[in-house]
């Protein structure tokens, strides 16, 4: 988070100088994902409305459904798989943890996260 937290703050002085920078590493997206969720949670200092309106939610999401998430096998592997494999793309895996988490919550038998295997 202190690498994330860097890169903010000097992209902050760039813009305000009036040059372009980026505000993260899109090779780490997830990290810059947590880093907005706690920002807007409890460092407000470091929160980027544009990106934290759409991030925060899901983060939020997630912490209401965790006790459902924990009792779907396989969970703790996709969501350990996105914070590793999954860094630059993170949609996708925090799609499939909401949706184990809703089929759970809505009471559904044997919901799983099967291994993927490449075509």
């Amino acid at each position: 988070m202190e690498h994330v937290r860097r890169t903010f703050e000097s992209a902050k002085r760039e813009w305000a100088a009036g040059g372009p920078a980026a505000l993260f590493d899109d090779g780490d997206l997830i990290a810059w994902y947590v880093f907005q969720a706690r920002a807007y949670a409890v460092e407000r200092q470091d929160w980027f409305e544009p990106e934290a309106f759409r991030i925060a939610p899901v983060f939020r999401r997630l912490g209401e459904v965790l006790a459902s998430l924990k009792e779907v096998n396989g969970a703790p592997e996709r969501a350990a798989r996105l914070m590793s494999e999954g860094r630059k793309q993170p949609d996708d895996g925090l799609f499939e943890l909401l949706v184990a988490a809703a089929y759970k919550r809505r009471g559904w038998a044997g919901v799983t996260f099967v291994p993927e295997s490449p075509l």
